[in-house]
């Protein structure tokens, strides 16, 4: 595999193209983006709600070998199962070879966000935020040292500006850990929107990571981000 780790649903032809397998905690205001491969015949994915079929899409991939699906789960309820199966058409097979992805409905949360990250194949991976927010700004003056008829003063030089972004994952499944792992130990990421704002690009920065917790079914993390500003005024919020 030419980036990150060979994934483990994964065949010549198609596959998820996700290292992780675990399922993702979802609500009602969440999207997701799914990772698929395909290189070969026509590419079909059916979505499955507590274990029924309820819908089948053919994806207009183009040319493109590596795309991506978008869906949402605003029609779902609190405790609901979706799997969205990858489905292996082949004429030279006999019946159908599949890789699957599931998602657990969650109660919607105090707060709706959705960071978005370049994961360790190089595609987009995506999670909504459900805990509090904070956006911060650091200043720090840089002085210098100055003499003027025999007498010592101190001039500001100019500021340096720093804007951090700190947020709460609120409560996910505690297989989610390692998609926590691969936020932090990302390159690039962006807070986006489901309007027309534009995303905030931001840089992982710190997290403090519980593993494993043998009291807790579900966990939630505090992490840090610093914000790339498109100018040196910039203020961002919600």
């Amino acid at each position: 595999f030419l980036k990150g780790r060979k994934p483990r649903r994964f065949e010549n032809t198609f596959g998820i193209v996700d290292f992780k397998e675990s399922p993702i905690r979802v609500t009602r205001n969440s999207f997701t983006l799914l990772p698929v491969f395909r290189n070969t015949s026509i590419s079909q994915i059916e979505f499955y709600r507590n274990g029924v079929l309820f819908k089948k899409i053919y994806p207009d991939r183009g040319d493109h070998q590596l795309f991506g699906v978008q869906f949402r789960f605003g029609n779902f309820v609190q405790g609901d199962v979706i799997e969205a199966r990858v489905i292996n058409i082949s004429p030279l097979e006999i019946g159908s070879v599949y890789f699957s992805q599931t998602y657990i409905m969650f109660p919607e949360g105090k707060q709706s966000y959705h960071i978005v990250w370049e994961n360790e194949h190089g595609v987009p991976e995506v999670l909504e935020f459900t805990g509090d927010y904070q956006f911060k700004s650091e200043h720090k003056g840089v002085i210098a040292q100055t003499f003027e008829k025999f007498l010592e003063s101190t001039e500001k030089i100019y500021s340096d500006r720093t804007l951090k972004f700190s947020a709460n994952t609120g409560w996910i499944l505690k297989a989610n850990q390692e998609r926590i792992d691969s936020l932090t130990d990302a390159n690039r990421a962006w807070i986006v929107f489901t309007d027309d704002r534009p995303a905030i690009e931001i840089i992982p920065d710190d997290a403090k990571i519980t593993n494993i917790d043998s009291e807790a079914e579900t966990y939630q993390y505090q992490v840090e981000f610093k914000i790339n500003p498109k100018h040196e005024l910039e203020n961002n919020s919600f």
